[in-house]
């Protein structure tokens, strides 16, 4: 049974599915930061389904693979060990090339519980995006966007967790962009990412990545 959602600032309690304990150990006990790895998993699995069945749809296994790895490591960090296990035999099962009906029971098998986990994280989310905005640190935005810039220009799969990273800085810096730019990376489609990265920098004070 789920808790009343949870402020901005307060870890969530009785989520089904979510051990803070065990996420906020691995966040090496610092609250600010597992609340941030909690927002950013609600952001980002929330299609993670139907992206790891649209790339298998489209023959490409190893971006399926990709992102049922994605889904096994943060749901992992958090304490969504149930998640965790589903998605690791997910991506086996991809990795393997098992017949599509039993990938299909896998996804099946690992969506009910990670579409509730998201639903019960979003007032989290939800509480932070409306907050007021801090302000921005450009000269560490500018590092970042480099950095990240770089790692999509690579096609480098660590794109992802970097940008899970630096999520809050972002999507502080660039509100109206933000969305499309997380689609884009967690789809894997870096070159569309870096375009709206490119676009949104030009939007703002940084004016462009170099």
């Amino acid at each position: 049974m789920n808790s009343r959602p949870a402020s901005d600032d307060t870890i969530p309690s009785d989520i089904a599915g979510l051990d803070t304990a065990n996420g906020l150990r691995r966040a090496l006990g610092n609250a600010k930061l597992y609340l941030s790895m909690l927002r950013n998993f609600a952001a980002g699995q929330k299609r993670s389904v139907a992206q790891v069945r649209a790339a298998i749809g489209r023959g490409d296994f190893k971006a399926a693979a990709i992102l049922a790895h994605t889904t096994k490591g943060v749901a992992g960090n958090i304490g969504a060990v149930q998640v965790q296990k589903l998605a690791e035999a997910l991506e086996k099962s991809i990795n393997d090339r098992k017949p599509a009906e039993d990938i299909e029971t896998l996804l099946g098998a690992l969506s009910d519980p990670l579409e509730k986990l998201v639903a019960a994280l979003e007032p989290l989310l939800t509480a932070y995006q409306n907050r007021p905005k801090a302000d921005v640190d450009m000269q560490k935005l500018r590092a970042v966007c480099i950095r990240l810039k770089t790692l999509l220009g690579e096609d480098d799969a660590e794109s992802v967790d970097f940008f899970d990273e630096n999520a809050d800085l972002l999507n502080a810096a660039f509100p109206d962009q933000y969305a499309a730019i997380d689609a884009a990376v967690r789809s894997f489609n870096f070159e569309t990412a870096v375009k709206v990265l490119e676009d949104a920098a030009a939007k703002s004070v940084l004016k462009e990545i170099d």
